[in-house]
């Protein structure tokens, strides 16, 4: 169950680069960034139905996804209204 952990890391790698992205660039980032939190949906339930997870370790897990994509989706509103900000 390490996906969660290395789509983290790697947005937090690749937050630096949206500096010099262009508005299309950016755009893209998040939405590959919130299709790959919607793809991790499927991981814990799959992990629950083979019985790999107990029932609270999933429901821990789906709610760290929940957190991830409002976290995901709080950042995509702040980094636009301060790029609509610097356009300005």
């Amino acid at each position: 169950m390490g996906s969660p952990v290395r789509f983290v890391g790697a947005l937090c790698l690749s937050v630096p680069t949206l500096q010099k992205a262009s508005e299309s660039e950016f755009q893209r980032f998040f939405v590959i960034a919130s299709g790959s939190v919607s793809e991790l949906d499927y991981e814990p339930l799959l992990a629950k139905d083979l019985e790999y997870v107990d029932e609270p370790t999933y429901h821990s897990l789906y709610e760290d996804l929940s957190r991830l994509r409002r976290m995901l989706s709080a950042l995509l509103q702040k980094v636009d209204g301060e790029r609509s900000v610097a356009k300005c």
